[in-house]
């Protein structure tokens, strides 16, 4: 299960930070975690510091959460003061002599991090850093047949509604088709449906269906599942092992009398007992 919080740290001097949280465990006991205002104020974490919870849940999603946490920072505004607030992208009290040095690269190269940029900024400021790169030109085939030639994946993937890494893999050849979308060097009426690729793979012993994956899968679930357990011999040596069945058969035991030597259900087993 997951909790999602909001808490307030509240700083000596009177700042304070508001922060989100998704924790695995409840907001009481995530008492090691107090926010990042500290990876951008440096001096703050040697503050005396205090954090309250405001808001706590297991079934609201993140967005929902970082939403709430807005209407929680301009509320802090109000209680105490705008210039008392330390959270980075929302306004507030950041001083550029305090920062973390990482930061103040960044704002010496005059990429402030720290700015409060709005949405159309943010697109504006991504498309002028693409600005110069070369775009790969490609050809792809749809599902009605047709070839398209156009020049940069992702935005021609973004304007069919598809997945632009997907796509990518179509047209490097490394996918048959990707939602009827083709390589056109790809023959669209060979091509075989997911059902008929797993008969075929399995039939063929390939891929999920190979030998070495299925001894894979095995060392998976045996070091994911098996116990361990330590037992004495009748020779009075002492044994850890892992796995009941395969120790079992290693010693010449029978399986079921020695889960059972295990489960506590018998004090031996061919002369074999607990430890």
């Amino acid at each position: 299960m997951s909790y999602y919080y909001l808490y307030l740290i509240k700083f000596e001097d009177g700042r304070f930070y508001i922060g989100s949280r998704k924790s695995k465990v409840p907001a009481k006991d995530d008492v090691n975690y107090w926010g990042s205002p500290g990876k951008v104020i440096e001096h703050l974490w040697e503050m005396k510091k205090e954090k309250h919870i405001l808001f706590e849940s297991t079934s609201i999603s993140y967005k929902d959460l970082t939403d709430k946490e807005k209407i929680f920072i301009k509320e802090g505004w109000e209680k105490f003061g705008k210039e008392k607030c330390v959270n980075k992208n929302i306004g507030g009290n950041i001083e550029p002599q305090a920062i973390s040095k990482f930061a103040k690269e960044y704002y010496a190269k005059k990429k402030n991090p720290l700015a409060n940029l709005t949405p159309e900024q943010r697109t504006a400021n991504a498309l002028k850093a693409n600005q110069g790169k070369k775009m790969i030109e490609f050809k792809v085939r749809d599902p009605n047949g047709k070839i398209h030639t156009a020049k940069g994946i992702y935005p021609f993937a973004k304007k069919h509604g598809l997945n632009g890494a997907s796509l990518w893999e179509v047209v490097r050849g490394r996918y048959d088709s990707y939602k009827g979308w083709t390589n056109i060097d790809v023959d669209s009426s060979t091509l075989l449906t997911y059902s008929e690729k797993c008969s075929k793979m399995v039939k063929e012993g390939k891929g999920l269906w190979s030998k070495e994956s299925q001894e894979k899968s095995k060392r998976t679930l045996f070091e994911k599942h098996a116990k361990e357990f330590h037992v004495r011999s009748p020779e009075g040596k002492t044994y850890k092992g892992k796995g009941s069945g395969r120790f079992a058969r290693e010693h010449g035991l029978p399986i079921s009398s020695f889960r059972a030597l295990l489960r506590g259900e018998k004090d031996n087993c061919h002369g074999w007992t607990r430890v």
